[in-house]
């Protein structure tokens, strides 16, 4: 958490996926800030640098509806913002962590 905010300070967690002591540490739910435009390829640009994430919430999985869970947690506007959800394991290692915030750093600041 600390390291994806030092390398995108204007990340957002949703819910309490940001606060450790809160949350579960095998779950991170959190917004980017880009445009809508761009968000569109986010996961598509993800996938192809081998970063398996989901968008939303788990709740809104395969759903093409919007996550009726964030949207009771989330104003409008930031609904507007991508939401992505990653789940880790034991066998995650830090390179493959910092692997993907860096890519998101990349993909945000390009």
């Amino acid at each position: 958490v600390r390291e994806i905010k030092e390398a995108i300070p204007e990340v957002a967690f949703n819910g309490l996926s940001g606060d450790l002591d809160k949350s579960t540490y095998t779950l991170v739910n959190l917004r980017l800030p880009i445009p809508e435009a761009k968000a569109l390829m986010l996961l598509f640009h993800l996938d192809l640098k081998g970063i398996a994430c989901s968008k939303g919430s788990a709740c809104q999985s395969g759903s093409n509806k919007g996550s009726h869970v964030l949207s009771q947690i989330l104003t409008d506007e930031e609904l507007d913002t991508p939401s992505l959800r990653f789940s880790f394991s034991k066998y995650n290692t830090i390179e493959e962590l910092d692997y993907t915030i860096g890519v998101l750093k990349d993909f945000v600041e390009s």
